[in-house]
């Protein structure tokens, strides 16, 4: 009888030791989740105040800017496209001044 004792007491102590751990970690995940939350919520909480200070023409501003950034690219690229007919006529201006002063250096010689 007294080994049957000291067993459930076994069983007991154990079952219970492990309930407090089950509940320790229980506890701890459940901490961990609460102070996702409260960062969660205070982060949507700024937001929100963020975008209620924001006026239609704030947000308008960044899409007029990129239509702007657009319309000088499409510039640059115009001007781009002609940088091969420039080095070319540069190229013709130069080759015939070459020629024309090579000419000359030649009649005076």
């Amino acid at each position: 009888m007294n080994r049957l004792v000291v067993a459930v007491v076994a069983v007991n102590g154990s079952i219970a030791l492990g309930g407090l751990y089950l509940s320790l970690r229980l506890w701890r995940w459940r901490q961990s989740w609460a102070t996702l939350a409260d960062a969660l919520a205070l982060w949507e909480q700024e937001l929100s105040q963020t975008l209620s200070k924001m006026t239609a023409t704030d947000l308008d501003l960044p899409r007029q800017k990129l239509q702007h950034l657009r319309h000088q690219y499409t510039t640059f690229q115009r001007w781009i496209g002609y940088l091969p007919y420039l080095r070319r006529g540069l190229n013709l201006v130069v080759n015939l001044s070459f020629k024309r002063h090579r000419g000359t250096r030649a009649k005076r010689g």
